[in-house]
């Protein structure tokens, strides 16, 4: 999807190549069939698998085309670099201690 050049409209590579630049995030999460009700258990995910979040379209400052981009980045996930995407792996959930008091 980001690699079509027909889809550079809604989402595409940062000009280095090392962020993901989403306009539409309905449009992704329809793309990708998520099952997501809310764009933010979307971004969940993408949190959930290390990507940052370095500007969720809110900024004050529009890209150079004068648009707010959702911008994502993760050191394994660049463009043509596909020899390192199976780098990209889900963090495990922090387990919760639960403290059992005597009584």
């Amino acid at each position: 999807t980001v690699q079509d050049i027909s889809n550079s409209d809604w989402i595409r590579w940062s000009d280095e190549g090392n962020e993901l630049l989403v306009l539409s995030m309905a449009k992704l999460i329809k793309v990708c069939g998520s099952t997501a009700k809310k764009p933010e258990s979307f971004m969940k995910n993408f949190s959930d698998y290390g990507f940052k979040l370095l500007s969720d379209g809110r900024c004050k400052e529009p890209q150079e085309d004068g648009r707010y981009w959702i911008r994502l980045k993760h050191e394994f996930f660049k463009k043509d670099q596909f020899d390192i995407i199976n780098m990209v792996k889900r963090h495990s959930p922090k387990k919760r201690v639960s403290a059992v008091s005597s009584i």
